[in-house]
């Protein structure tokens, strides 16, 4: 059993006042992993560990993060995950369940400060509630050998889907719906999209601590269904996830984000 707890806080001098005043967001985050060295599965499975140990880990996380006057976060996310080797350099991950929630929420005149500098679709996408359901699968090769220097080939390729299942269910029970007419389970509108992306790298060996390497990074997210509208920040694409970053790291208006 793993137990992890992260307790953050940022500080910024420019704020009149005492150490207190000053502290500018705080961001909580408390995790627990119980990881079994075997499939649990209901159907019987070769446990062979003769290039690893397949394990199956149960997992669970919240985040609370506060921001003044800026922006709050609730995120709490259960999967179940499965891994194991194929051989010296495959190795796969499968992860059937993942159940999440979410809550953002942007101070509102922050919010409109965002919109009047062009910044809707940012606001849109992180300022609101959703509940996700779906399930994820990852193919890794040669992932040991990154550390070591010869030549070689990395592949990464995954795939992750959500809100299939609820959206199966709709067809059967009669969800409530938004007012923007989305499906909403336990009163919250539920993700529904597809995503996957592949690493490719060709590693070259040039003599001692010289590496030639040539990186291809292509993915896709397409939300679709109950939010066809929409992608979610979290969910996409890790180039969208840098300029996150960066416009985290800058200021707007009066304020960071």
């Amino acid at each position: 059993m793993e137990v992890k707890l992260r307790y953050g806080i940022l500080f910024d001098p420019r704020l009149s006042g005492s150490i207190s005043n000053k502290i500018f967001n705080n961001d909580i985050q408390i995790g627990v992993n119980l990881i079994v060295p075997r499939m649990m599965t209901p159907f019987p499975v070769s446990n062979t560990a003769q290039y690893g140990l397949a394990k199956t880990t149960f997992s669970t996380s919240l985040q609370i993060f506060n921001q003044d006057a800026t922006y709050s976060n609730r995120y709490f996310i259960n999967t179940l995950n499965y891994s194991w080797h194929e051989s010296a350099n495959k190795f796969h991950s499968f992860t059937p369940i993942v159940l999440e929630y979410r809550q953002g929420r942007l101070n509102d005149n922050f919010a409109q400060n965002l919109i009047d500098q062009g910044y809707l679709l940012y606001v849109r996408s992180n300022n609101r509630e959703y509940f996700g359901l779906g399930s994820q699968y990852a193919f890794t090769y040669n992932a040991k050998k990154l550390t070591k220097k010869e030549n070689f080939n990395y592949f990464k390729g995954s795939v992750d889907l959500s809100g299939n299942i609820l959206d199966l269910v709709s067809r059967v029970v009669k969800f409530d719906r938004t007012a923007d007419g989305e499906k909403k389970v336990l009163g919250v509108p539920y993700l529904q999209y597809a995503k996957t992306e592949l690493d490719y790298r060709l590693y070259r060996n040039l003599g001692g601590n010289r590496q030639f390497v040539f990186r291809i990074n292509p993915g896709i997210a397409i939300p679709y269904g109950n939010n066809s509208t929409l992608m979610i920040f979290e969910k996409l694409l890790r180039w969208r996830n840098e300029w996150h970053a960066c416009l985290a790291s800058s200021d707007i208006g009066s304020r960071k984000l």
